[in-house]
């Protein structure tokens, strides 16, 4: 089976756009303090670290499977040249995002959201033809907010 990557723009509402700088700024807060932890008991393991900061994570408004998904983005690193993640980007799997038309569903801090996305013919045309989503990555750029599906 084939894995193909699409870069898309998001077009969200303000409200909506709000709602994703929050989830990409409390996201970068989960992983910040995951790395603090996993340093202070040196410990790099996925499984160990969910014990440790499961609770703490999830007390900063994100949902069950970002804070999973924070907690494997600094496992995955093990620390190594991480210093300080900034709110640029935040991980999203088969639970978190879900294709409907031409519109992403992500879950955000402020629930779940259904934000347009810009799409040429070349877009349309692979997903239209796509069996399902593994997954993506949510990032913000100077022009607004963009997708990685």
């Amino acid at each position: 089976m084939q894995t193909l990557t699409l870069r898309t723009r998001l077009e969200p509402t303000p409200a909506q756009a709000d709602a994703l700088q929050e989830t990409l700024e409390r996201f970068a807060q989960a992983c910040n303090l995951t790395l603090e932890v996993a340093r202070a008991c040196h410990t790099f393991n996925k499984f160990k670290l969910q014990r440790l900061v499961y609770g703490q994570l999830r007390a900063l408004g994100l949902s069950a499977n970002l804070v999973i998904r924070a907690i494997a983005r600094v496992g995955h690193r093990k620390g190594h040249r991480a210093k300080h993640y900034r709110p640029t980007s935040c991980d999203y799997d088969q639970r978190t995002l879900s294709l409907r038309g031409q519109t992403v569903s992500l879950s955000t801090t402020r629930g779940r959201l259904r934000i347009p996305m810009r799409l040429s013919p070349y877009h349309r045309y692979w997903l239209a033809r796509t069996r399902s989503v593994q997954g993506g990555s949510c990032f913000a750029t100077d022009a607004g907010a963009g997708m990685s599906i």
